[in-house]
Parts: C-alpha cells; structure tokens; sequence
C-alpha cells in the first residue's frame, strides 16, 4: 500500500499487504478491513469442491500497517474469494482511497494462495497479492508474497506471518519492503464477541520513512450482531515516539470501527 502523505511529507515520501491484512487475505481485519496477506480468506462450505464467498465492509478510517490510507476519513471496501477445497484459493480486494496523490481514489488487491491443514490445530497461509491502483498516475502498482501460521486452541487463535515484497518493482522505487506480524485472538464463550489483539513491524520501501522502520499495534473487539459483524479497535503506531513528529496525523492512535456483511 502506499504510505501516509502528511507524514511522508515530514519524513520523506516513499511507495505504501493487502496488505491484507491482514499476510493471509489484511493482521486483524476488525481494525484494518485489511487486504490480502493479513487476514485469512473465508474457510469453503464442507461438501462443496468450491466455494464463492464476499464480504462487504465500511470502515470509519482505512488504516494499513497503521497508517491511514483515507485521510482519517470513512472507506468502503469490499472482497470476493474463490476457495478450493483443497486450500487453493483467489480472489480480489477492494477499498475506497483518500488524499494519497499518485495513488488515486482506489485500490484492488488481486491475490492467489494456498491454505493446508497442517494438523494438530495448526494451519499455514502461502500467496501472492498484485496492488493494482486503477487510476493511479505514474508507477504505483506492485506485487508482494506473503506466508503465515496458525494455531488454534480451544477458543484461542493466534498467528505469526510475513510479506515481502521483493525489489526491482517500480512502484516501490526498485526498493523491497519486509513486513512481520503476530495475531491474536480470542472468543469469550457464551457471547457473541471475540478479542483481538495485533502486532507488526515494517522495514524498507513500505515503511514510513525512507529506508526506515516502524513499529504498529492494535487492541480491539468484534462481534456479530445479526446478519453484520462490527468491530471497535485501538490502532496506534510508534513513529510518533521515535522520530519526535509532533504532527503525525494518520500514523497516530485512533479508534476504528467497522461494519461488515458477509455473503
């Protein structure tokens, strides 16, 4: 994703997984709606050899990797996955952009990967997601892989991955971009609601500053609430700590909250 204008501005403009949050399709969707790479795509109905699945989100502010990817302002966003029985799966995200200049008004992650049962609660996430900004002015666009595994136990889930991003990509100023995070969650029984916690650091083109790093973080709840699923979450990063930007605005701490409706 491309990163933060006003803070690029202070700390020197570089290209923004999908991502997608998530890597596997977004780390913590209730407090990104992330793309691709960060959030697992929907498991396929037993029975069936392929599985065609959507879901439609607003967000109050698109953030990815901890940064605002919408000026701090609402976005729409949606996804449209085919799985496999067999763990194969493809599919296409989408979100509303704001105040990203080259960049454009939209953004469509289009993304294939592979999710085995590793047996024993645990599961692995491998793909790949192509950014593609369709009115996007000048090099934008750019590829990334991604991989993760999980484990659940009882009502707890919890996940370490990476996306990388190799160089060479234009749309990365010939740069690469390493990105690793941790997921955890849990459901409280008898309720609808399930606790999320994420954690993830960035370093090199998608950071937040020119060969930089960062680190961004996020606490939340979700729950489901009829035929939606909304979501409250504290997203924070520590550029504003580190570098001493007294104006961070859209890297800073924030509250999100997200609406979802899956079909």
């Amino acid at each position: 994703m491309p990163k933060l204008p006003l803070v690029a501005a202070l700390l020197l403009l570089a290209a923004a997984p999908a991502f997608a949050q998530d890597a596997d399709p977004s780390a913590d969707a209730t407090a990104n709606s992330t793309p691709p790479g960060e959030d697992g795509p929907v498991a396929p109905t037993e029975g069936r050899a392929l599985t065609l699945s959507g879901t439609v989100y607003g967000v109050s502010d698109y953030r990815f990797r901890g940064l605002t990817q919408s000026a701090e302002d609402p976005a729409l966003q949606a996804t449209l996955n085919l799985e496999h029985r067999s763990g194969l799966y493809a599919g296409v995200w989408g979100s509303t952009l704001k105040g990203l200049g080259d960049y454009g008004d939209a953004e469509l992650d289009l993304y294939v990967g592979y999710r085995p049962d590793l047996g024993a609660g645990f599961s692995g996430d491998l793909g790949a997601v192509y950014y593609y900004y369709p009115d996007g002015r000048g090099d934008t666009d750019f590829g990334e892989i991604y991989g993760s595994v999980g484990h659940t136990i009882g009502p707890f889930d919890a996940k370490l991955g990476i996306a990388y991003a190799p160089e060479g990509q234009r749309g990365l100023a010939g740069d690469d971009s390493l990105y690793l995070f941790t997921d955890l969650s849990a459901g409280i029984p008898t309720t609808p609601f399930t606790l999320k916690a994420h954690v993830g650091y960035s370093d090199g083109a998608l950071a937040a500053f020119d060969d930089g790093d960062y680190v961004d973080y996020s606490l939340g709840a979700e729950a489901a609430v009829g035929p939606a699923t909304v979501g409250l979450s504290y997203i924070n990063t520590d550029i504003r700590n580190r570098l001493g930007v007294k104006d961070a605005a859209g890297a800073d701490g924030t509250v999100v909250a997200t609406v979802s409706f899956g079909f």
